[in-house]
């Protein structure tokens, strides 16, 4: 038995199907055109900078959120 709206639903389920991913980047080149291993890879990633975020100060605790934090451990004593 034909279906028209069957059809339709089955014809865009395949189209929905076909999407590919995009494309892999280039691989990282060295100096002399060769692409990186997986060691200088990992050197890479790793020295990148602001990686390390213990330089930074913590924030000033307000008021209002020690007020909280106070209310809420004296609550669940």
């Amino acid at each position: 038995m034909y279906d028209p709206e069957t059809e339709e639903a089955e014809k865009k389920s395949k189209q929905q199907q076909t999407i590919v991913a995009p494309p892999l980047p280039p691989p990282e080149l060295t100096k002399s055109g060769k692409p990186l291993t997986k060691k200088e890879r990992k050197e890479v990633s790793t020295s990148a900078h602001c990686l390390n975020w213990s330089h930074l100060k913590a924030a000033p605790v307000q008021e209002s959120n020690r007020r909280a934090r106070l209310v809420r451990y004296a609550c669940s004593c």
